[in-house]
């Protein structure tokens, strides 16, 4: 349940570091390792959007669909990753920043 719990939004460093029932296994990691993967998640190769139509998607999950087919993540060097949202004038007019704080920011901030 710890994995499940700490490799999303809270604090990594407040995750056990290993298993109470397997000492020699590194809860941290493992949750560390997921949080990583859901973050390279983050692509318009996630799923299209002929898969998104099929289902009903609550308008708050819909956001998240619509910010990753928008993001171009790029591998530019060893430890340096570019992270592009393609948003619409109007849409960065009024979106901008938020997407900016909640969006690239903590990105940037999970990373870490």
């Amino acid at each position: 349940m710890d994995v499940c719990k700490f490799h999303s939004k809270l604090p990594i460093n407040d995750c056990p570091d290993f298993f109470k029932d397997y000492p020699d296994s590194r809860k941290k990691l493992i949750a560390s390792i997921l949080r990583f993967a859901d973050e390279l998640d983050i692509s318009s190769t996630r799923i299209n959007i002929e898969t998104v139509k099929i289902f009903s998607l609550y308008p708050e999950n819909s956001v998240y669909w619509w910010l990753h087919n928008y993001t171009k993540i790029n591998f530019v060097d060893y430890n340096k990753v570019h992270l592009k949202v393609n948003l619409h004038p109007d849409d960065f007019k009024s979106y901008g920043s938020l997407i900016r704080e909640d969006y690239i920011t903590d990105f940037v901030s999970y990373s870490n």
